[in-house]
């Protein structure tokens, strides 16, 4: 969270700097001089010790950002409301912070405003490596001989390689969900539900024979896994 003041910095400001930093990671305190900013604190996480005071968001933040950071402070000061946005602020050692900023005005001020910085660098950093980790799954995936699939905890099915559709002849996409069951011989599909049902209620391996259909219309036995 960041607090706005209608004036310059003085000592008792920088006291309140630390105070609210310790007590808020992402904390910080910005003088607001004629509508435009000076930012202090949570962004000097990412500008390093000894910057505190006399930098501006602008200094902190990529030129690409910066016609959004105009809008937001525009915003700001026309409707007493910035809409929430992403943006990036520069760290000491040249590297880059994704944060979350917003603001809005004290009720009954028009010069004080509240607002917050949220660092989301480890949320996108996690969702960077989890869409890494799901490219080298499906490699994996793809480059095996065997039909593979995977479910949610719920047990909708949410993705089968390609070998399972050279196999099916299905369009891709098609038996997500439950639409993996119509491929079964009907007179295997009763027990093929019954043994799913019981591993997604108990954990237990699901393990079963049964006649699943060929792209040529013809059954065929296969053997099912999964854990």
């Amino acid at each position: 969270m960041s607090l706005y003041l209608p004036r310059a910095f003085d000592e008792r400001d920088l006291a309140r700097l630390d105070a609210l930093a310790a007590a808020h990671p992402f904390a910080s305190l910005v003088s607001v001089d004629d509508g435009t900013p000076c930012v202090s604190h949570a962004p000097v996480l990412y500008a390093g010790d000894g910057e505190r005071i006399g930098l501006s968001w602008r200094d902190l933040t990529p030129p690409e950002w910066h016609e959004a950071d105009e809008r937001g402070w525009e915003q700001l000061r026309t409707t007493g409301v910035m809409e929430p946005y992403e943006k990036e602020y520069l760290r000491s050692d040249g590297s880059r912070a994704a944060v979350y900023v917003g603001a809005a005005n004290v009720e009954g001020s028009v010069d004080e405003g509240i607002a917050y910085v949220l660092d989301i660098s480890g949320i996108r950093g996690a969702e960077r490596a989890l869409k890494e980790s799901e490219a080298r799954f499906r490699v994996i995936a793809n480059a095996m001989p065997q039909a593979v699939w995977s479910t949610r905890p719920d047990g909708f099915h949410d993705y089968y390689n390609d070998q399972w559709y050279a196999f099916t002849g299905m369009p891709y996409g098609s038996t997500d969900g439950a639409g993996w069951n119509a491929l079964f011989h009907p007179d295997d599909q009763p027990d093929a539900w019954d043994k799913w049902r019981h591993s997604l209620r108990t954990g237990a391996p699901y393990e079963i024979e049964y006649r699943l259909r060929h792209r040529s219309g013809h059954y065929r036995w296969v053997l099912g896994r999964a854990l």
